[in-house]
């Protein structure tokens, strides 16, 4: 990121987006400075890709569900993690003269999205489920980036602060009602005792689902719409189908969620307890931004036709928009019937295919390539300099320094024998040598 900014000082002689934006729109010849234009927005996304979370630079994002709900509501699917998206729509004037950057952009975030989303589907961890959720959604904003639909990378970003907002602040509700438990195996049947939260919840998982005319429809249908037109990605056809893919593998283990912790038999040993008002309300006004929020989709268009280009709202009716969605509502349903009806079959699944079973719920072993391919040798380095470098070197320096010390000290101390006879012939020698040395110099 820093590289990507000293090379628009460079060129632009400015960072102010505006004025970077007029010396392009004035350059005459722009075919000569595509090299350059390409390395700026390739420096960009890779800043975005660590604070977006992207692949392969999102592991950091589930740990970081460790902190408190609000702040993995406010700053993990809100504010923090969309900051990249926000500043490559700023940027849409350098990604729009790179091709290359922005087949790149699709890719990676195709990837991200896929990866995060099945990765998700085994995690039994309430807020790792979110977590690995938001992972997946920022590659659906990063594919409306690179498909050149900017607002529509903006209008995610604010559809999915709405309906994420709510499911983790729905999932603090929930582990505040069940007394700081997050595992859902020992959850279930809270819609009974938690009815605030479980509807809040269920209408942000239909949100998230994609289905209309819930927030979520709305954005991601225009994203799915951006990249199927968009003159940038590679094999579009196919990445238009894992795309597809993906947003129903979103329904499937948000339902999956949904279903574990509010319905059938509950399975965990505490006493579960609706959450105070002062959290419940916060849930309520959430939930009515999860389900209208994709209205708001006209008014942010026209408020963004004056920054970011291309700027086209697509109006569909409610009952339109509702038959497009009848693949989400399909996978809700069936995942429904699964976790309700039988849920054994997931865990016949798993036994029948363990290698993907295992792959899945260890995250694609990316914390194991970190673990291999840069904490240990890292560690090894580290070791190195220890024992070698630290304690050879400088704590022999110190070591050496201090025993120097010591054996001058005790020479000296050898001298001062307190006797006045040992002192008078010292410096009656002294003044001998002394007029000695000037007779003969």
């Amino acid at each position: 990121f820093l590289i990507a900014i000293f090379l628009c000082f460079k060129a632009f002689g400015s960072l102010d987006f505006v004025k970077m934006a007029e010396v392009v729109a004035q350059c005459e010849n722009l075919a000569l400075y595509a090299g350059l234009f390409t390395a700026i927005a390739v420096c960009l996304f890779i800043g975005a890709t660590g604070k977006s979370a992207q692949i392969p630079l999102f592991v950091w994002l589930p740990d970081a569900m460790a902190g408190p709900t609000p702040v993995s509501a406010l700053i993990h699917a809100a504010t923090m993690v969309t900051a990249g998206v926000y500043m490559m729509s700023r940027c849409h004037f350098i990604f729009s003269q790179s091709p290359d950057a922005m087949a790149l952009v699709i890719v990676v975030a195709v990837v991200t999205a896929f990866v995060a989303g099945t990765t998700a589907l085994c995690q039994n961890d309430i807020k790792k489920v979110l977590a690995y959720s938001t992972v997946s959604q920022l590659g659906f904003m990063f594919i409306a980036v690179g498909a050149g639909a900017y607002w529509v990378a903006i209008f995610h970003v604010m559809t999915h602060a709405f309906f994420k907002a709510c499911l983790f602040l729905g999932a603090g509700s929930v582990i505040h009602g069940c007394h700081h438990e997050q595992d859902m195996r020992q959850m279930g049947g809270l819609r009974r005792s938690m009815p605030i939260t479980h509807w809040t919840y269920l209408i942000s998982t239909l949100a998230i689902a994609g289905i209309a005319p819930f927030s979520g429809y709305y954005s991601k249908h225009a994203i799915v719409a951006a990249l199927a037109d968009s003159p940038h990605a590679p094999y579009a056809e196919v990445l238009g189908v894992i795309v597809t893919i993906t947003a129903l593998i979103t329904a499937f283990y948000m339902t999956r969620s949904l279903v574990m912790t509010f319905y059938g038999p509950y399975r965990g040993h505490a006493h579960p307890h609706e959450s105070p008002w002062n959290m419940t309300v916060v849930l309520a006004i959430l939930a009515v931004l999860a389900f209208g929020g994709g209205f708001l989709g006209k008014d942010l268009a026209v408020y963004l036709t004056t920054v970011l280009p291309d700027v086209h709202f697509h109006h569909e009716s409610i009952m339109s928009a509702v038959l497009h969605s009848w693949m989400a509502i399909l996978t809700v349903l069936v995942a429904f019937a699964i976790y309700l009806k039988a849920p054994q079959l997931p865990g016949l699944i798993y036994r029948a295919i363990p290698a993907l079973g295992n792959l899945l719920r260890d995250k694609y072993y990316v914390d194991e390539f970190y673990a291999l391919g840069v904490v240990r040798p890292l560690q090894g380095v580290a070791n190195l300099l220890w024992r070698k470098v630290d304690q050879n070197v400088i704590d022999g320096m110190v070591n050496g320094t201090a025993a120097v010390v010591e054996v001058n000290g005790e020479l000296t101390r050898r001298v001062q024998s307190g006797q006045i006879g040992h002192y008078a012939f010292f410096i009656l020698t002294g003044s001998v040598v002394l007029i000695a040395m000037y007779l003969v110099l």
